[in-house]
């Protein structure tokens, strides 16, 4: 299929699917922080290396949606 004639919600779609282990990661980090039974995480190092990795994780997204819009915006100039 191509990539033009793909719905938008089938591009939203596959754009989010790149990310899928970045999300589980961040979910399983999140688990470990609210889990009290593990002992040998410093937490507080562990909550801080979390916080940033999902501020450059959120940037990313925002970076590969704006690279796609611009890639549109160049296709229909393109067309135009």
């Amino acid at each position: 299929m191509d990539c033009i004639s793909r719905t938008e919600n089938e591009v939203d779609t596959m754009k989010y699917d790149i990310f899928k282990s970045e999300e589980a990661l961040i979910a399983r980090s999140d688990a470990l922080v609210g889990n009290d039974d593990e002992p040998d995480v410093p937490m507080d190092d562990f909550e801080t290396l979390v916080k940033g990795y999902k501020k450059l994780f959120k940037r990313t997204k925002q970076m590969v949606r704006l690279n796609d819009r611009n890639e549109e915006d160049l296709r229909q100039a393109k067309k135009s």
